[in-house]
């Protein structure tokens, strides 16, 4: 995990969502006002304290267009069938906002295999492995400006709608 923290770095206080939180460990890193989105009702139960949790699919949720200031989804996009998961962090995106996005690395399976089976790392399932151009482009062609970095055995993009963030924590995320 510390990996994955100091790949996302620092993030303002703000109104942060987790798409495909899981239990909200990431979450727990961070300031403001924080929401866990997960399909995984046990998983949202045993939820760090500190955050809102939702179960929702984490391309289609709940929250108003511009909702967040930070995006985080670590860890999931290469899991998932499709790559709607960008649009959805796109749409719930302030004007200023950041997306964090991690992905395992295809190159380090079997070092991810073997911590997993020592129990150093969760259990994962399958993967549908993308390639680097393959996110990055999805990203550009939702509007996002993105760069990412490699800290093995984890890829990092960061991906801005402006380049400025800002912090408006008075706010309702939800569209109810």
């Amino acid at each position: 995990m510390k990996l994955v923290k100091n790949g996302v770095g620092q993030i303002p206080p703000g109104r942060i969502v987790d798409l495909g939180c899981g239990t909200g460990v990431a979450l727990s890193w961070f300031q403001g006002k924080k929401v866990g989105v997960d399909f995984s009702a046990e998983l949202l139960r045993q939820g760090v304290p500190g955050s809102e949790y939702v179960v929702a699919d984490i391309e289609a949720t709940p929250f108003r267009d511009g909702a967040f200031q930070a995006v985080l989804c670590l860890d999931v996009a290469e899991h998932l069938p499709s790559l709607r998961v960008i649009d959805e962090a796109y749409r719930i995106l302030s004007p200023t906002g950041v997306l964090h996005l991690s992905t395992a690395d295809q190159n380090f399976t079997l070092m991810l295999d073997i911590l997993e089976k020592l129990r150093m790392k969760l259990p994962e399932g399958p993967h549908k492995w993308r390639k680097t151009h393959e996110i990055k482009d999805k990203l550009r062609a939702v509007g996002f400006a993105c760069r990412d970095q490699l800290k093995a055995p984890i890829r990092f993009y960061t991906a801005s709608k402006s380049g400025v963030l800002k912090v408006d924590m008075n706010q309702s995320a939800f569209n109810v």
